[in-house]
């Protein structure tokens, strides 16, 4: 696991094959440090974007503003100030499929983010913004080190002749499916309905063998 930002950007160079470390990320001037420096938070706040992870997801009762703030929407809700992306609103289903989702917009007013939706009293699950490297789990700080690496690959690598940023993508996408099978080892699960009632009726799991055929 890492232990500091400047350690992600080490790693993040070491896929690119550049051999020079950074001392600090925070205050070296180094060129490999402005550069991985410049694109460290937007890698951080697009890997927090692209995947719902354990460790910076939150549930949370939004606070209401008004009833009817238009047309189209029953309820307006404040955007919870430390959220950095809103997954669901709660329907207290959690085999929900996408269609039974609950329907919501975010938008904006004077004071910042809403929430338009028709949920009254609503729940919402979201993920934060995480920035202490300390809470990293081991696959978020590996993706992060690639998804940098990307970033940072045509600015240090004279135009990446060797597709390393192509290379940095790739793995990016690896350790992505890796993290959302570590995320299913650590929870169980309901059973699909699907699953319950064909334990209802007495059925097993469907083998090769029991498949139809075709002509």
């Amino acid at each position: 696991m890492a232990t500091s930002d400047t350690e992600i950007a080490n790693q993040a160079l070491l896929h690119l094959g550049v051999s020079k470390e950074i001392s600090n990320l925070t205050t070296e001037q180094s060129r490999e440090a402005n550069i991985c420096r410049r694109f460290y938070t937007l890698a951080l706040e697009e890997i927090l974007s692209d995947f719902r992870w354990p460790f910076a997801t939150r549930i949370q009762r939004l606070n209401k503003i008004r009833d009817n703030p238009n047309v189209d929407w029953g309820k307006e809700y404040r955007y919870p100030p430390d959220a950095h992306v809103i997954r669901r609103i709660v329907t207290g289903n959690r085999n929900e499929t996408h269609d039974q989702g609950v329907p919501f917009r975010v938008a904006s007013d004077a004071a910042g983010r809403v929430i338009w939706t028709d949920q009254t009293d609503a729940d919402v699950e979201y993920t934060i913004k995480v920035t202490d490297v300390l809470l990293f789990p081991p696959s978020f700080v590996a993706s992060l080190s690639y998804l940098l690496g990307m970033k940072i690959a045509p600015a240090l690598t004279q135009g990446d002749p060797f597709k390393r940023a192509e290379y940095c993508a790739q793995m990016y996408g690896f350790e992505l499916k890796k993290a959302q099978s570590n995320d299913k080892m650590e929870e169980q699960r309901d059973a699909a309905p699907h699953a319950e009632w064909d334990r209802a009726r007495g059925g097993g799991t469907t083998t090769r063998q029991d498949w139809p055929t075709w002509p």
